[in-house]
């Protein structure tokens, strides 16, 4: 999924810090826990320790100091060995939360995650999904700053993919009033022969769906309709179709 900068850039002129929510015109609205559940299926249940992640975990993997870029950091974690050692599995998920998941202000390898990694690498219950909402909170926090002291939006990084999920979802409407006819990569998708049969699979959950959306619309035309608020044939509060034979359906289990 490409990032969609005139979708999030109209959208966070309108993001409140004191309520975490966007103020549009038609009513405030907001990423929930329910939400992040729905588009990613993360856990979101299990207590916080937001002070236990600061620590720097094991001394496992090799000093940050010895890699320049993740290239570097894959071959030099990746062995010869044919199994995957605990150590590689760590390894991953380091890689895996720091650049995909919180996506971290670094172009290289950090071990800011890699406490959390650990304890994801051995099936602890950490409420990831908890954790991913906070971040995505605090990237609207730093844009909604920075715009309120009329200052440019330099790179702030963090999971700007959850929130373009969410407004996907909720504007799917404006460009395409179902969801079930999308289709999504299958295990054998090969971008040069994308349209041939086999290559894509209808989606299976509501995260699939709302990357499959591309809303191009430019800034000033989504800015007004935030501005102005959405009409009522367009106007999604709740995504989420009840129907038992919507195959979207990601049921919760706690």
């Amino acid at each position: 999924m490409e990032r969609n900068d005139s979708l999030l850039i109209s959208a966070y002129y309108f993001w409140s810090n004191p309520l975490n929510a966007f103020i549009f015109c038609h009513g405030p609205m907001t990423i929930t826990l329910a939400d992040v559940y729905m588009l990613t299926g993360l856990r979101i249940t299990g207590s916080v320790q937001p002070y236990e992640y600061l620590s720097a975990g094991s001394k496992r993997l090799a000093k940050i100091a010895d890699y320049t870029e993740w290239a570097s950091y894959i071959l030099n974690h990746i062995g010869d060995e044919p199994t995957i050692s605990k150590r590689k599995y760590v390894a991953f998920k380091n890689m895996w939360l720091e650049r995909f998941i919180f996506c971290g202000s670094s172009y290289g390898p950090t071990y800011n995650h890699k406490l959390m990694a650990e304890h994801l690498a051995i099936g602890k219950g950490v409420p990831l999904g908890k954790y991913l909402l906070d971040a995505a909170y605090h990237l609207m926090y730093q844009v909604a700053a920075q715009l309120l002291k009329n200052e440019p939006v330099h790179t702030i990084n963090g999971p700007w993919w959850l929130i373009q999920l969410w407004l996907n979802l909720y504007m799917h409407k404006i460009i395409r009033p179902d969801l079930r006819d999308l289709s999504f990569p299958s295990s054998n998708f090969d971008e040069e022969y994308k349209d041939k049969e086999g290559r894509t699979r209808q989606c299976t959950s509501y995260g699939e769906a709302a990357s499959t959306i591309i809303i191009d619309v430019d800034v000033g035309h989504l800015f007004k309709k935030f501005y102005r608020g959405f009409d009522a044939d367009v106007l999604t509060w709740l995504p989420y179709d009840e129907d038992e034979n919507n195959k979207l359906i990601f049921p919760f289990k706690f």
